[in-house]
């Protein structure tokens, strides 16, 4: 079974953001994940509104099982997302879907990704390749307008997705949608909360894998559209960032370059 792990924070007078965590979820509800037995966990990371209402609305419609937790202030991703985490894996979920809600996923995308688990008994997290930000090449599928139309916006990434597979246009994510090993969590643990709201939390589970013989993948066979300043700016304002990176640094004193280059040679892999 697949645990789909999301956090949503909007604040009040964010239309846009609601409108791009609609596309996210009837999207992701509208995909191949729908012929998979999946279990949906949401968390509501503070926000001023009736997000969670709304968002627990949504899933009931969506979704024949799902729960939303509703925190009262802002934890920073590593927490919010460990929640979610803790109760998939109590449900018995054997893989965690990890995604934000400013995505817009294809028809066709999760396949791919278990099929890469599948070949690859040590691969314990994959991810698809991104589409990223609002260049004017691809504006039309990009716009978060609060009346545009989802379905069109992903006609318009399908063809995209299918027709590109250049650097720059079509990037490797290094997480997020991310698509994990529940034994793989159980033997390194989960996020590091450590890093403060934000930053590190996901390249610090990394290197973890690295460390205890687990592989890190990206098929660029499967493409995702990810806005990322949604959701950056769902957070609030950034944390120091100097402070978060000393931290990581030290706490992978020695091994920071060893780990750093094999992800390096990932990417490069992908676009040889």
């Amino acid at each position: 079974m697949i645990g789909v792990n999301l956090v949503v924070c909007v604040p009040i007078g964010h239309p846009e953001l609601r409108s791009a965590t609609e596309a996210a979820v009837l999207s992701l509800n509208d995909s191949d994940l729908g012929d998979q037995e999946h279990l949906w966990a949401a968390v509501d990371n503070g926000s001023s509104d009736d997000t969670a209402d709304w968002l627990d609305a949504i899933l009931e419609t969506q979704a024949s099982r799902n729960w939303v937790y509703r925190a009262r202030a802002n934890l920073g991703i590593a927490r919010a997302r460990n929640i979610a985490t803790h109760f998939l894996m109590a449900q018995g979920c054997d893989l965690i879907l990890e995604v934000h809600n400013d995505m817009l996923f294809p028809r066709q995308w999760l396949g791919p990704l278990l099929e890469t688990l599948e070949e690859r008994p040590r691969c314990g997290l994959v991810a698809p390749g991104l589409v990223v930000g609002r260049p004017v090449l691809h504006a039309p599928m990009l716009s978060f307008a609060a009346d545009a139309d989802w379905q069109e916006r992903r006609r318009l990434l399908e063809i995209f997705a299918n027709s590109v597979r250049r650097p720059g246009l079509l990037r490797p994510g290094l997480q997020h949608p991310a698509l994990k090993r529940t034994a793989m969590l159980r033997a390194i643990g989960i996020y590091d909360e450590s890093f403060g709201l934000r930053n590190f939390e996901d390249t610090d589970e990394i290197y973890r894998m690295l460390e205890t013989g687990w592989d890190y993948l990206v098929n660029l066979g499967s493409a995702v559209w990810h806005a990322y300043s949604f959701s950056v700016n769902k957070l609030g304002p950034q944390d120091p960032y100097a402070p978060q990176e000393a931290a990581f640094r030290e706490k992978w004193d020695g091994k920071h370059e060893v780990y750093g280059t094999r992800l390096a040679d990932e990417f490069a892999r992908l676009y040889a």
